[in-house]
């Protein structure tokens, strides 16, 4: 099995130290992302409130890390001073014999011989094993559970969740992985302890009767998720009403009803293995010689949450002939898809079932600058919120704005001065760096750790029992 150590039982013995404390990193000097004038930013003074509003909530949610570099000139970023120690739970603690294997098994046989339902979770999959790998094979992973200050739980829940072939033997699967849990010491203890979960209904209190989940949900209550969205940020965005006098435009059930089922969790934004895209540096250059200036492709099919008609928008209402080439229109092949892509200057990334997208990620991966449409995003799935601020690698067009003309909105993307593209570029290398796990100077895991770590300091009980 990738990077996990053998079968061996681990000796778990209390060496009296108190794990109720966090310790975080030691802080750095901090050199924050450059940021475009608001002159010069892409958005109505409508959309720079809604963007200032949220920013002033989500400091209070996820206040930004101090100990992050960023050396713009030579591409260099890291967590120099990243010392937390991880410890992962042998898997045969969690997973009986039948599913010991079952990261390999997936990871090896999912996309030929699928066996997850439906379908769209395939991906939930493959990056949740991806993730889980990812922190097997990291070196602030450590072997002794005593030098650990955090406790990762190995266990794919959305993978089980969704497994149709041993569907009815989830209910014993979810019980072996909870009482295995409640049995560990360092769990006993106190001490900080993480999963992952990468699909939503998981660890969401909309579904917290499952029967299946009930009993675990009620063990893992002190334990953070780490999330593809960010349920303790967009239920309380909801509760503070941070738009007044707007509705939701169709996501009411999901701000409103949506939160989080235990009391810590933490957002790493909308992913997936993608392995299939390329990853292109975001350089001066890499923006110049590339051929399309936007990039928007969407099925032809209908979306949930009244986002139909801002969906189609880019398609219906903008003329080829008002933006330079571009590659705008409905499904097409995938050899085509991934090409033109990694070919394009700008990315949309709009609003759809949800206030979030796999349009971000991909744009981030190809190196493309993302141009939201989806004034909810910062809310409901911002990845990484302590270290990374979508304003600094995106531009926001309000939807309001882009509704009222779409093509005049596309337009003014060529009228942003070079200063302005250029520092977008600087902090999508930054964010590459932070978000993608096939990154060759990766910092995903120390990313994650930081995030679980902070996580820790705001209990949902507290953020939602009181409004700002």
């Amino acid at each position: 099995m990738i990077g996990s150590p053998g079968r061996n039982k681990t000796d778990f013995t209390s060496n009296g130290k108190s794990y109720l404390s966090v310790t975080l990193p030691r802080p750095l000097n901090e050199s924050k992302p450059m940021r475009a004038p608001s002159t010069y930013r892409n958005y109505s003074d409508t959309m720079e409130n809604k963007l200032e509003w949220a920013a002033h909530h989500l400091n209070i949610l996820f206040p930004k890390s101090k100990n992050v570099t960023l050396l713009k000139d030579d591409y260099q970023s890291n967590f120099a001073d990243a010392s937390v120690k991880y410890f992962i739970y042998p898997e045969h603690l969690f997973l009986d014999d039948q599913r010991y294997y079952i990261r390999n098994l997936i990871g090896n046989d999912l996309k030929t011989n699928p066996r997850i339902t439906p379908k769209q979770y395939i991906e939930d999959a493959l990056w949740e094993v991806q993730i889980i790998n990812s922190l097997w094979n990291h070196s602030l992973r450590t072997d002794s559970y005593e030098e650990a200050e955090l406790f990762i739980i190995p266990v794919p829940f959305s993978t089980m969740f969704f497994d149709y072939i041993n569907r009815n033997n989830r209910t014993r699967l979810f019980e072996h992985a909870r009482l295995a849990l409640e049995n560990s010491p360092p769990f006993q203890q106190g001490k900080p302890h993480v999963l992952v979960s990468t699909t939503f209904p998981l660890f969401n209190r909309h579904y917290a009767m499952d029967k299946n989940f009930k009993r675990l949900y009620n063990t893992v209550k002190q334990v953070s998720v780490a999330r593809p969205d960010d349920l303790l940020a967009s239920h309380y965005a909801y509760q503070n009403n941070v738009t007044p006098g707007e509705d939701f435009r169709g996501f009411d059930k999901i701000m409103s009803s949506y939160a989080p089922e235990t009391e810590y969790q933490f957002s790493i934004g909308l992913g997936y293995e993608a392995l299939h895209l390329p990853l292109r540096v975001p350089t001066w250059e890499k923006f110049q010689r590339s051929k399309f200036y936007i990039f928007y492709h969407i099925r032809p099919t209908d979306f949930y949450c009244n986002s139909t008609e801002y969906r189609r928008a880019p398609i219906l209402n903008v003329s080829s002939s008002a933006l330079p080439v571009s590659s705008l229109g409905y499904n097409i092949g995938k050899n085509r898809w991934k090409k033109e892509y990694a070919d394009s200057k700008f990315c949309l990334v709009v609003r759809g079932d949800t206030p979030h997208s796999h349009a971000l990620f991909n744009a981030v991966k190809v190196g493309c600058i993302p141009v939201v449409i989806s004034d909810w995003y910062p809310f409901y799935a911002p990845p990484f919120p302590t270290i990374l601020d979508m304003r600094d690698f995106c531009i926001f067009i309000g939807e309001d704005e882009f509704m009222k003309n779409p093509e005049r909105a596309l337009q003014s993307l060529q009228h942003l001065p070079r200063e302005v593209k250029e520092s977008k570029l600087a902090s999508l290398r930054w964010a590459q760096q932070v978000i993608l796990m096939d990154h060759p100077r990766s910092l995903f895991v120390p990313a994650f750790v930081q995030e679980a770590m902070a996580s820790f300091a705001r209990p949902a009980s507290v953020l939602l029992s009181s409004k700002r």
